[in-house]
């Protein structure tokens, strides 16, 4: 089985660069929402004559934490509360000469904005009107489309999982518009998803949180806004998610909750002999509330906390499928009973007797008895064989039931997250959050099939012929949110973020010597972490041809993304401009060998009949394995790549009140990507 392979060029990209301009001016009732994971609350501050009231306080309360954000009208009477985390509010306008006047509650949702106007009644400062009932929510914007779900939602709407942890994600499929994980007819991998305002998703996977996203019971708010965006987005195809935390209140609060799976609940599936053996659950605990220290700080009105671990635990068995394997007879030489399903036998060819047949093509003489000698099989087939089980059910395909679990037979995902809100001032606010996922999964087959015993996390592999891999995908993410009021018109919203991400899973036969247990002569020096794993051995064509035994496949993966996004809202006049900045990196390192090993194709053609009709249908893969008689053979040569993505964009934004009626909504985007 010595094979000369062929040279491989290794091609490393270290960056992609693109330039984008986009411009928008759009008609609409009111101004463009503001940071992805948060919301706005703006409006104007009137008498009773109509005439604007400049210099108006406006005091804006968030309800669960009496955390406030003191504002002032300008002088035509426009106030704006720009990148408020989602919520419940008071708002509380007061000027001189009129009554308090209090609107609550007042409802903000991520990416939407409320439209709050007030009309202020002369009287004395003393004297409070209170308005009761809900403000009406109004995404004003008419270039995107939101939806989404707040955390009620999330909780009770049903997610049916099997074998993995709920992803946030998959509740897109519920909203309108939604084609799969995408909308609108998007494309799936062309978007990004966004965790407490900065972008989360993994490079190995595009576009997915699958690995790295939170547990269901953590999210307070997911949604999705997709059409076209203004200038403050960009990077992505059209349409995009936010995820958002849940954060601590004055009250404490939790929860303990579980997802419940076992096989005591299923039934038998039609061709499985007994029911597989299936155990699954996923749950934790949330807690929240204020940062209280007794005798020490009190940090009710101020320092909120809120804290969750999610632990995912899932067993799994045989799935009992249906896969085929050589009968004994056959590893021994004997083809005598090889038949197809007419009862015929099917002839094996020596491919050592091919001879031209004069009329320029070839023939094959058929191994007398069908019999294979068994100083013909090759010794690496000698080493192999006894590691087959016998088949479980008769016939030569489809005759051996699958010992791989249908899933994965082991798997935990412990995910912890901390998060921390503090209110400095009512002009400075604060939010630092971490979270981390540790993902221990048992990969065996899937491709490919069980033929031995269940392995177990953390022994060293003693069956080759399976695909083993201890993998560890491990996770963590640290966002930090600053916002301050500069003055009563210019606001500040800065986002800090770092994420990192590795996915490690090996071949557990590696370092075991199987090129030269099975006289492998020829591959590349490769990584010499990967030398000496069992190959990958495939075989194709004909009748009975066999599952595929080992796996070509190594990960070694790192990534690390790190950015800063910054938001500025001005107010002047008639005039609400934004102006910001979204600067980062993605740093990528692989160190990746699939088929390190060596990658082997059987194929019935070797031991066919050639140049005839018979040739798809005569000789058996397996013969021309036992033989020696390769269809194909090839190695990757190990190479560690590094990819760098540069992330810098610029934009400007501005929402001129023409009129009482007419807003105009215009924007610049600058993008290097």
């Amino acid at each position: 089985m010595t094979f000369q392979p062929s040279k491989l060029q290794v091609r490393r990209e270290f960056s992609l660069h693109s330039a984008v301009f986009g411009l928008l001016l759009i008609m609409t009732a009111g101004p463009l929402v503001a940071q992805i994971d948060r919301g706005t609350i703006q409006g104007v501050v009137k008498d009773q004559s109509g005439a604007v009231v400049p210099s108006a306080s406006v005091d804006v309360v968030k309800i669960d934490t009496n955390t406030t954000i003191a504002l002032k009208t300008n002088g035509d009477g426009l106030y704006i509360a720009p990148n408020i985390p989602l919520g419940t509010y008071r708002l509380v306008f007061q000027a001189p000469g009129f009554e308090k006047l209090i609107r609550e509650p007042v409802e903000v949702r991520a990416e939407s904005e409320v439209r709050v106007d007030a009309t202020l009644t002369p009287g004395a400062v003393t004297e409070t009107v209170n308005v009761t009932g809900a403000a009406p929510l109004l995404d004003v914007s008419t270039i995107k489309n939101n939806a989404g779900f707040q955390a009620q939602t999330v909780e009770e709407l049903p997610l049916m999982v099997v074998g993995t942890k709920r992803d946030i994600t998959g509740y897109i499929t519920n909203l309108p518009g939604a084609n799969g994980s995408a909308m609108n007819g998007s494309v799936a991998t062309n978007t990004e998803t966004f965790i407490d305002g900065a972008p989360a998703t993994e490079r190995l996977v595009n576009a997915s949180v699958l690995e790295v996203g939170p547990y269901i019971e953590m999210v307070d708010e997911l949604s999705v806004s997709a059409n076209a965006f203004n200038a403050e987005y960009g990077g992505f195809g059209s349409f995009f998610t936010s995820v958002t935390i849940k954060s601590g209140t004055n009250s404490l609060h939790g929860s303990v909750f579980d997802h419940f799976g076992n096989s005591a609940l299923n039934a038998r599936s039609f061709f499985q002999p007994v029911v597989s053996p299936f155990k699954q659950n996923e749950g934790g605990f949330t807690i929240g509330g204020p940062v209280v220290i007794p005798k020490v700080y009190n940090g009710r009105n101020k320092t909120f906390f809120f804290g969750a671990l999610g632990l995912f635990y899932s067993r799994s068995s045989n799935s009992g499928a249906i896969i085929t394997v050589p009968t004994q007879a056959m590893l021994q030489g004997n083809f005598s009973g090889f038949a197809g399903s007419n009862g015929v036998q099917i002839p094996i060819f020596d491919p050592a007797s091919t001879v031209a047949d004069g009329k320029g093509s070839f023939v094959r003489t058929q191994f007398p008895g069908n019999i294979i000698p068994t100083n013909r099989i090759a010794p690496y087939a000698q080493i192999i064989d006894p590691y087959y089980p016998a088949p479980s059910l008769p016939g030569v395909s489809n005759n051996f039931y699958d010992h791989k679990a249908p899933t994965w037979p082991y798997f935990d995902i412990p995910s912890p997250i901390v998060k921390i809100d503090h209110s400095f001032s009512d002009k400075q606010k604060l939010m630092v959050s971490y979270t981390s996922q540790f993902r221990h999964r048992l990969l065996w087959g899937n491709p490919g099939s069980g033929l031995g015993p269940v392995p177990t996390w953390g022994e060293k592999q003693a069956y080759p012929l399976d695909w083993i891999t201890d993998q560890t995908a491990d996770s963590w993410k640290i966002r930090i949110n600053h916002d301050s009021i500069i003055t009563p018109t210019l606001l500040n919203h800065v986002t800090l973020n770092a994420d990192h991400y590795y996915n490690l899973g090996l071949n557990n036969t590696l370092g075991q010597g199987w090129d030269a247990k099975l006289g492998i002569t020829g591959i590349p020096e490769g990584i010499p972490l990967y030398n000496g794993e069992f190959p990958q051995i495939t075989f194709s064509g004909g009748t009975g041809a066999p599952t595929m035994l080992g796996r070509g496949y190594d990960e070694n993966w790192h990534e690390f993304r790190y950015g800063l996004i910054d938001n500025l809202t001005y107010i002047h006049g008639k005039h609400t401009m934004k102006f910001g900045t979204d600067l980062g990196k993605d740093r990528i390192n692989r160190l990746y060998e699939g088929g390190g090993g060596g990658l082997f194709n059987f194929s019935n053609q070797m031991t066919s009949q050639p140049d005839t009709s018979g040739l798809a249908t005569q000789g058996s893969a397996v013969a021309s394995y036992l033989l020696g008689e390769l269809q194909s053979a090839g190695a990757y040569q190990g190479a560690e790549t590094g990819v760098r993505y540069p992330r810098y964009a610029l934009f400007a934004q501005d929402e001129w009140r023409a009129t009482s009626k007419l807003t105009l909504s215009y924007g610049l985007r600058y993008a290097f990507l």
